[in-house]
């Protein structure tokens, strides 16, 4: 399972602001999480954030000691999260004996991987169903077919 090649796009979920990550977390431990998401969704990566406190503080621009607090948030328990995997903790410690050290696991990378996979298949195979070669595989706004390339400028070509 590898995460795509997006150009250096990361998909975020948009339930990350329903979550109460979003709600009950600091702005610096927000921070911290969309860059570890940033980080682990590189090409083979698979979920893997690695890299030192300092690094992602730096990364996150929040200070180390912020950082060490959303660290800590990120690894405790939260009864509220949606994942319940690992009590609710959103990332472990690749070692677990020093836990600011070599990076973290993020907990529920594979689902939301899984699920970006099944959207982006879907949505590719709803472009191909709609798009042609015959009709250089662009698709209209107004109708939802396909056609040729048009100047969008010039009048509508006369029945």
């Amino acid at each position: 399972m590898e995460a795509e090649d997006l150009g250096g796009y990361t998909p975020i979920a948009e339930t990350l602001i329903e979550s109460s990550l979003w709600l009950r977390a600091s702005h610096a431990t927000v921070r911290v999480w969309i860059t570890l998401v940033a980080i682990a969704w590189r090409p083979y990566s698979r979920g893997i954030a690695k890299l030192s406190l300092p690094a992602l503080a730096i990364k996150a621009r929040v200070t180390e000691d912020e950082c060490k607090i959303a660290i800590d948030f990120l690894m405790a328990p939260d009864p509220e999260s949606a994942n319940s995997d690992e009590g609710g903790r959103r990332i472990i410690p690749l070692e677990l004996d020093r836990p600011y050290v070599g990076g973290w696991r993020l907990i529920s990378w594979p689902a939301y991987y899984a699920a970006f996979r099944r959207r982006n298949k879907a949505y590719a195979m709803r472009k191909a169903r709609h798009a042609t070669v015959d009709h250089g595989g662009r698709i209209t706004p107004e109708s939802g077919h396909a056609c040729q390339d048009v100047d969008p400028f010039s009048p509508p070509p006369s029945p």
